[in-house]
């Protein structure tokens, strides 16, 4: 997930960096680790089931890239370019996991588009010459994860074959990806007029943005902790 827009772009100094350490937002971006250190307790079960597998993998790929950006920033160096390679691997891991729990009859074309996809997404966030066009690229990508989501609730709505919902890990995980994407839209859809606002309008902002992450790290976290070794919830 995205972190502050500031720290993304290199643009630090010692001030700001004091600043940063003990703003709300780092504080809250802190959240990363929560379904991770829930994963270390339940990592045998997760394991053992493809589907929480891939989306463990996109955990892991979610903290490598929090500690990338972090330690870029504070050697000045632009992080801009790992929230990219983040972005690629975010899409390819999320849709991965949509196949495996709409547990398609054909997987493996699934999978062989996915990768054309994730090639195509990839030029497009790398291509610095038409960063329009990348954004653009980003907002389908969350409409498509956002339907996806609303899919599979129906999906679980008309099957009826979930005893527990709340008691059911992929109803968490699709839940937090709903979250997620439908509130971020907004600010990748007006991600240019933000950066033409105040500096301070800019921190309530991103601050709004941390306070989704926090929402939606203890959604993934409460969905972790759900995974037990049984095969009907």
């Amino acid at each position: 997930m995205l972190y502050l827009h500031s720290i993304q772009l290199g643009i630090i100094n010692a001030e700001f960096m004091l600043d940063f350490f003990f703003s709300d937002s780092f504080l809250l971006s802190l959240a990363v680790y929560i379904p991770f250190f829930v994963i270390l307790f339940r990592i045998k079960t997760i394991w053992s089931v493809k589907s929480l597998r891939i989306f463990q993998l996109y955990v892991f790929a979610d903290v490598a890239s929090w500690i990338s950006q972090l330690i870029l920033a504070l050697n000045s160096y632009h992080t801009i370019v790992v929230a990219n390679i983040f972005s690629v691997v975010e899409f390819f891991l999320i849709s991965l996991f949509f196949v495996e729990i709409f547990n398609f009859r054909n997987k493996k074309a699934y999978h062989w588009g996915i990768c054309f996809l994730t090639f195509i997404f990839s030029i497009s966030v790398f291509s610095g010459s038409n960063e329009s066009y990348a954004n653009f690229s980003k907002v389908i990508i969350s409409l498509i994860f956002i339907i996806s989501a609303l899919l599979f609730f129906a999906k679980l709505m008309r099957e009826q074959k979930v005893e527990n919902l709340f008691a059911y890990p992929i109803f968490w995980f699709n839940a937090g990806v709903l979250v997620y994407f439908s509130c971020s839209i907004f600010i990748m859809i007006f991600s240019n007029y933000f950066l033409k606002m105040s500096i301070e309008a800019q921190k309530v902002l991103w601050l709004f943005h941390s306070v989704i992450n926090l929402i939606c790290y203890v959604i993934f976290a409460t969905g972790f902790f759900k995974c037990k070794r049984k095969t009907k919830y």
